[in-house]
């Protein structure tokens, strides 16, 4: 596997927030379908935080740049904390 390459930083919540992220296109299969299909890996790390290690696969368009899915990526905890907020909101938190 490649090493990380591309780094990035943006304003959080704790301030500034430093990231280096593996992109890597990887092809999967399911089995049922005719072919595999092409996904882009993103792997990231904040640079100074503990070890851990975010993974993603992102079905975006085979020429996005990896500084646009790295911020997408990031924004994922929000959007899945919105619904999972909605939910409980509305009772379906069971």
């Amino acid at each position: 596997m490649r090493n990380f390459s591309s780094s990035g930083s943006s304003a959080s919540t704790k301030g500034e927030l430093t990231i280096d992220v593996l992109h890597q296109r990887v092809w999967l299969w399911d089995g049922a379908e005719p072919a595999a299909h092409g996904w882009h890996l993103l792997v990231r790390r904040e640079l100074g935080a503990r070890a851990d290690l975010k993974y993603s696969l992102s079905n975006a368009a085979a020429d996005t740049p990896v500084l646009r899915l790295a911020p997408m990526q990031g924004q994922r905890f929000w959007v899945e904390r919105t619904f999972q907020d909605g939910k409980s909101h509305a009772g379906l938190d069971h």
